[in-house]
């Protein structure tokens, strides 16, 4: 939970109001989105286009800014998103 945390107030700022309830709440959620995610099939998608590009922002504690790599692929039936 201490990682968790540590993202988020590096993100929404040292004074933004994270109970533990909703620390608790908000990671559940993430695990159970992401456990959803590593499950999906991928093997029936149709994907006939895909493109690569890279984005700088400037988030959580450090000074520099965070290189962020973006793929988006385009479904046989004209539907975009995230790469996988």
């Amino acid at each position: 939970m201490g990682d968790f945390e540590l993202a988020l107030r590096g993100l929404l700022g040292e004074g933004a109001p994270l109970s533990p309830a909703s620390l608790l709440r908000l990671k559940a959620q993430w695990q159970g989105e992401y456990g959803a995610w590593k499950q999906r099939r991928l093997d029936d998608l149709e994907v006939v286009y895909t493109w690569a590009d890279g984005l700088y922002v400037k988030a959580g504690l450090e000074d520099t800014k965070a290189a962020l790599l973006v793929m988006i692929r385009v479904r046989r039936t004209g539907r975009k998103s995230s790469w996988p």
